[in-house]
């Protein structure tokens, strides 16, 4: 059995459709996908910033990293 996969074009028609989608309540667009981790990094990056404490810290830091770069790293 084949299996069959959108074409990129068609992809991109679905997210624009889904980034276009209205709220009824707010009258805003969603935010997409990556806006969302944009913004969770944000705030992640400004938490760790405020963070007296280094052993927490460095926990948070290593959350950050493997969110932007997918690994994690041994030091």
């Amino acid at each position: 059995m084949a299996r069959t996969t959108k074409s990129s074009a068609a992809k991109q028609t679905s997210r624009r459709r889904i980034n276009a989608t209205v709220t009824k309540s707010t009258g805003r667009r969603k935010k997409s996908s990556s806006r969302l981790r944009g913004d969770e990094l944000k705030r992640a990056v400004k938490k760790l910033q405020n963070e007296p404490d280094d052993k927490t810290a460095r926990q948070q830091w290593k959350r950050i990293e493997q969110s932007i770069f997918g690994v994690r790293y041994e030091n």
